[in-house]
């Protein structure tokens, strides 16, 4: 079914997307109509120092900031995570009243205080299970699209196999650092 909603993603899904779009063209691109990009300060200083300062300008073109949503009659869908980002983007909201939150993560991620949060900005969660597995074919062209300078599997319980289905693995054991 199709909404004429407006999808709100921060720059880093923008860079992401972008990424992934050589598996293919089907995967939404933050030029397509209808998507908008959020600029969070903390992720524009990254991409622009780890990857380019053109990004900037490059997803600067579909722009979205609060003030524009705040006057806009358009219902949006924003994409968001359990983190420090998310009360900002409340507090930068005129009203929350009746807004709905999609959980899709592990329900054990989903704290009383993050709750207790919504609840106090009116905001209703609604859990919509995803299972976040892939297979194996879908990794390996992901992984080939991406093209990573080193890949280290985590949330599996064989991570050697990877070597055998992947180019530069590294093996990482629980709580060690890395030093990139």
């Amino acid at each position: 079914m199709r909404v004429d909603a407006v999808l709100v993603i921060d720059i880093y899904t923008a860079y992401v997307l972008d990424r992934v779009r050589k598996v293919s063209k089907h995967i939404p691109a933050f030029n397509w109509r209808n998507i908008r990009v959020k600029f969070h300060k903390h992720q524009a200083d990254i991409l622009a120092e780890k990857v380019s300062q053109e990004l900037l300008y490059f997803y600067n073109t579909k722009k979205i900031d609060y003030l524009e949503m705040n006057v806009s009659r358009s219902k949006y869908l924003m994409l968001s995570r359990d983190n420090s980002l998310f009360p900002s983007i409340v507090k930068n909201l005129n009203d929350t009243n009746g807004a709905k939150l999609i959980y899709s993560m592990w329900k054990g991620y989903l704290t009383e205080k993050f709750k207790g949060y919504c609840d106090k900005e009116k905001i209703e969660i609604e859990d919509v299970h995803t299972s976040g597995h892939a297979s194996v074919e879908d990794l390996q062209s992901f992984a080939k699209a991406i093209n990573p300078g080193m890949l280290i599997p985590i949330h599996t319980f064989s991570p050697d196999k990877f070597t055998d289905l992947f180019d530069n693995v590294r093996l990482v054991n629980d709580g060690d650092g890395i030093i990139i």
